[in-house]
């Protein structure tokens, strides 16, 4: 009987299909053709696929990109794996369990199980769940190959990570390349970095598996699209194709470029399906689109959310609710062309992958260890219309609850805004004295700005938003805030909507006659839920790691071994890395010194002479707070290696404060800083076109 209903719910199917699931950073709801018909917004495969698909209206993700990733391997609801988007460098090592970034590295993921049924399995893209131990790569966790960036984001062009792409700066001050791969004889970075436009690797990555696929086997292939994501880069002759867009102001630029972007990622997801037909497999696949959160609307995001409120990095509709749909031959024909109204979660297709390769979903090896326990409902009887819906609620963060058709927010909520559908990202009205300007809108920084009181001006971010917690803000900024609300003031149990009735979030009904007992029981639920909250002390960034990745030859990679002990000793018997990664190397000799980088300079390489290292020249320019600039370690001949003042009492954070929102502010006023800044500008020889970043408070 088992077999038989296998058999019905996947039409024609035999065979376990193959899986092709497509991961979008960033993408907004309005920037895909079946929720916008505007001539700017170009996804033709996209809109075909839905046709012979079914659309997922109310799939929900996390805010923002590591959390989501996250519970999409895991099966978990963020809150039970990884709920913050911290730095991948950090890592606690009193905790073997809990204490890293991502997830941890008992937790099963979804390439392993499938692996249990027969599954070859391969991913290319966006890892950004964790990279500090060899136990907590692609190729450890169940993926046969792997070619991809273990951070949030890097350059399209160099692959590094520059402050101006990724907001962020590393006890590394941020000197190494960001490619990886791995495959069934080899781990280490990739040649190929660099050498061209990155989805342009990536795709070729992933159609190379498509080819050399062993038909007879089902494939589980995941393409973790670097796209949509900042920084806005993408060759020239992609922008060219929206040159009839009329420029009002800064913010229509970085429209046009983000367009540019949705149109490319489109043609990509067009050769990987045509590639899929060449080799016969189309009709035996379930290909899945998801966005990781909703679409940006801080500048230079220049994502559309509308209808929907706010985005990604909030709690609202615009920030949570993604763009979602299934399509390919393993979809039933009765349901194709439908659109599915029951609420789903992005930990549910841990859940289902494991329902159609017929494997047990529960995970046992990470329940041993005190971890929690798979979350994800099975949607498959939704999608093939055997049932409405599979769950009553999603667990959408510590600080919102859905529940049904309400939907429950607590806290001060940041990106407080309505999305306008084109002109430019909010509503307002540009050009109503005349001349066109950009309207206001939301920085990285400003969109969590509290307003000034006497004791200053302070950020309402926290850590489940970002790597470090916001701090104070300039008094002279303070014009450019304004976005926040809070949802629990005096007397306030939090912001209640209706989000079927209005999912624009427009009403808040928590005043209205016959809520209140709702919203009381919501948050109830809610206050259960956080009690099962997974939160350990994932560390603090160590300069360990900077040594390993020099021994890398400048690239970032695990730097901790499956027992959470480092890959090579500090200190101790072992040959030193290679002087190779030195920015600047001073009377070469065969033993030298690494100095601590500066965040412009690099690395300055000096001889070691006696035991004693030969001074370095002049102060260097650094980023963040307690930065160990004195920490140095060997490069060269000899059997040992030693590094010397590389902790300090107090860990290293780089973060928001005042000093450092007036450099920002200054550097973007200025078009003719790359977005590879302070790196070499490598886009333009790559016939990349990218826009130069606006004022990112």
């Amino acid at each position: 009987m088992i077999f038989g209903f296998c058999f019905f719910i996947l039409g024609s199917l035999s065979a376990k299909p193959n899986i092709f699931f497509i991961l979008v950073d960033d993408y907004g709801w309005n920037n895909i053709g079946y929720h916008n018909p505007s001539k700017e917004v170009s996804t033709p495969n996209i809109n075909e696929l839905v046709k012979i698909g079914v659309e997922l209206d109310r799939h929900y993700a996390y805010s923002e990109c590591s959390p989501s990733r996250s519970s999409i391997q895991s099966g978990r609801y963020p809150n039970h794996v990884n709920a913050v988007n911290v730095d991948p460098l950090r890592y606690n090592p009193k905790d073997k369990i809990g204490g890293f970034p991502g997830v941890p590295p008992k937790m099963t993921m979804i390439p392993a199980k499938l692996k249990q049924a027969g599954y070859e399995t391969g991913f290319t893209g966006k890892w950004d769940i964790g990279m500090v131990t060899t136990s907590q790569t692609p190729r450890a966790k169940g993926y046969d190959r792997f070619l991809g960036y273990l951070h949030h984001a890097n350059s399209y062009c160099s692959q590094r990570i520059p402050l101006l792409s990724v907001g962020d700066v590393d006890i590394c001050q941020s000197r190494y390349v960001d490619l990886w791969v791995e495959n069934a004889t080899y781990s280490g970075p990739s040649s190929e970095a660099g050498s061209r436009y990155e989805e342009e690797i990536f795709s070729a990555h992933t159609l190379d598996i498509i080819s050399n696929h062993n038909t007879s086997k089902p494939l589980f292939m995941f393409h973790a699209f670097h796209l949509i994501h900042s920084p806005l880069q993408v060759p020239e002759e992609w922008l060219q194709n929206f040159t009839f867009m009329e420029i009002k102001g800064r913010s229509d630029i970085l429209r046009r470029q983000y367009n540019a972007m949705v149109q490319y990622m489109d043609n990509e997801v067009g050769n990987f399906v045509q590639a899929l037909k060449d080799r016969g497999m189309w009709d035996n696949t379930l290909l899945v689109l998801v966005s990781d959160n909703g679409g940006p609307t801080y500048t230079p995001g220049a994502a559309s959310n509308s209808p929907l409120r706010g985005g990604k990095l909030s709690d609202w509709e615009g920030g949570v609710r993604v763009n979602a749909f299934v399509s390919g031959g393993a979809i039933p024909e009765n349901v194709r062309g439908t659109k599915v109204e029951g609420l789903s979660h992005i930990s549910d297709w841990y859940t289902t992958f494991c329902g159609l390769a017929e494997v047990d979903s529960s995970d046992k090896p990470a329940t041993d260890v005190g971890l929690p326990d798979v979350d994800g409902v099975d949607i498959w009887p939704m999608i093939t219309a055997q049932k409405q819906s599979v769950r009553d609620e999603v667990y959408v963060s510590r600080y919102t609850l859905i529940s049904g058709d309400m939907k429950l927010i607590t806290g001060t909520v940041p990106f407080t805004h309505w999305s306008g559908p084109t002109y430019p990202n909010n509503t307002c009205s540009p050009c109503a004295s005349g001349k066109c300007a950009d309207c206001p809108q939301p920085g990285f920084y400003s969109g969590y700005w509290l307003p000034c009181t006497k004791e200053g001006c302070f950020s309402a971010r926290n850590t489940d938003a970002t790597s470090d917690v916001g701090g104070q803000y300039p008094r002279m900024y303070e014009h450019f805030g304004g976005w926040t609300l809070n949802c629990t003031g005096p007397g306030r149990i939090g912001c209640l909507f209706n989000i079927t009735a209005d999912q624009g979030e427009h009403i808040d009904l928590i005043k209205q006659p016959g809520y209140e007992e709702i919203a009381i029981r919501m948050q109830a639920r809610l206050k259960d839920l956080q009690k099962t909250n997974f939160d350990p002390d994932r560390g603090q960034q160590t300069y360990i790691g900077c040594i390993q990745f020099f021994r890398y030859g400048g690239f970032y990679g695990p730097f901790l071994d499956d027992n959470g002990e480092p890959i090579n000793a500090v200190n101790g018997k072992g040959s030193p890395p290679s002087c190779d990664v030195c920015d600047h190397a001073w009377n070469k000799s065969d033993s030298m010194c690494v100095h601590y980088p500066g965040f412009k300079k690099g690395f300055t390489c000096t001889p070691y002479v006696n035991g004693k290292c030969v001074r370095s020249r002049g102060p260097i320019e650094t980023m963040g707070k307690n930065v160990p600039t004195n920490a140095t370690f060997n490069c060269g001949a000899g059997d040992t290696s030693w590094a010397r003042d590389y902790s300090l009492p107090k860990s290293f954070t780089f973060g928001e404060n005042p000093a450092f929102d007036i450099l920002q502010q200054n550097l973007a006023k200025s078009n003719g800083i790359s977005n590879e800044f302070p790196f070499a500008d490598v886009c333009k020889a790559e016939g990349v076109a990218e826009q130069p970043f606006p004022p990112h408070i």
